[in-house]
């Protein structure tokens, strides 16, 4: 696979050509815009964001194991747009992952700069089958739209903790959906 790099500022000299501080900040990676954001599948997700796609319950013992990372966790940690895509079941959002396969705002906003991830990046958006939630200033997820027919107590009666909503909570337009 040949990676194209455009306008590359690294932050330390590259140990490989591969390397991640050729691409953190560079304003094009490989042939396409679409690495400039990212759109990642979770198994559960949590209020600060961080994605579990490993196991359900103890790693040693787990009562599901699923497929892993798949270098998710590397976007996770580079991507300066990261959307998280899932159906939305109760049992999908628990108030802390039991693993932490992807890194989202781990436990606040800052934990992710005292983890030495790059400032800029972590989950924008999360969208599921109710709606699209996003993150405040603390990096605590919220519940910025939902879809025609579901009401805001259905979404936080399927959440795993106290979900906020932001001001006005507003409902997509029914022409966003059928698009």
């Amino acid at each position: 696979m040949v990676v194209r790099v455009y306008d590359a500022f690294p932050y330390r000299i590259p140990l490989l050509s591969a390397d991640p501080c050729l691409v953190s900040d560079a304003f094009l990676c490989g042939d396409s815009l679409d690495t400039l954001g990212m759109l990642l599948h979770a198994g559960r997700v949590d209020l600060s964001g961080n994605i579990n796609t490993t196991c359900f319950g103890d790693y040693r013992k787990p009562k599901y194991r699923l497929g892993g990372s798949g270098g998710a966790g590397d976007f996770a940690c580079l991507s300066s747009r990261l959307v998280v895509l899932l159906e939305h079941d109760r049992k999908r959002f628990p108030e802390k992952v039991d693993y932490v396969t992807s890194p989202g705002y781990l436990n606040g906003y800052d934990s992710r700069r005292e983890a030495g991830l790059r400032p800029g990046t972590g989950p924008w958006a999360v969208y599921t089958t109710l709606g699209r939630f996003k993150f405040d200033r603390t990096g605590e997820m919220y519940l910025d739209a939902y879809y025609p027919g579901v009401t805001v107590s259905q979404v936080k009666e399927n959440m795993g903790w106290d979900l906020k909503v932001s001001r006005g909570g507003k409902r997509f337009p029914v022409e966003t959906i059928m698009c």
